[in-house]
């Protein structure tokens, strides 16, 4: 049996432009206190190589000051839950973050992208000046 667990808070400022959404940290990453912390996670490379910065070369605080800096942010949808082992479909119990009104009211982004840590690409030509959230599962079914 899990015991529930809780997420992150936001990376946000009044500034970003680009809001990166995942569902809940994994285990390597709630026990490092980071978001993407798994070392094989290929999140912050494939980032880095977006942005052209190095982030996998970063500390975690660099690495959020960078996103931030190119205007990203990032944030987990579940606030708790309770999972076995690090995969989605174990999500049980889940309490979305509360942080929606701080998270929506503080940046005015209108490009949300879910499920980057599987592939991240270079959108921001393909969206458009409407709100939208991409989920890049689709994205590349597509």
């Amino acid at each position: 049996m899990s015991r529930a667990a809780k997420g992150f808070p936001p990376v946000i400022d009044a500034k970003i432009e680009t809001l990166i959404l995942g569902s809940f940290p994994g285990v390597a990453s709630l026990v490092k206190a980071q978001y993407y912390g798994h070392p094989q996670n290929h999140f912050w490379r494939l980032v880095g190589a977006v942005i052209e910065e190095p982030l996998a070369e970063m500390d975690y605080e660099a690495r959020k000051r960078t996103l931030l800096k190119h205007r990203i942010g990032l944030w987990d949808i579940i606030d708790t839950c309770a999972r076995e082992g690090s995969l989605d479909s174990n999500i049980r119990d889940a309490r979305h973050s509360t942080a929606n009104a701080e998270v929506s009211g503080t940046f005015a982004t209108d490009n949300v992208i879910r499920g980057a840590a599987h592939l991240l690409v270079d959108l921001p030509p393909l969206l458009t000046a409407q709100r939208r959230a991409i989920d890049l599962g689709e994205f590349l079914q597509a």
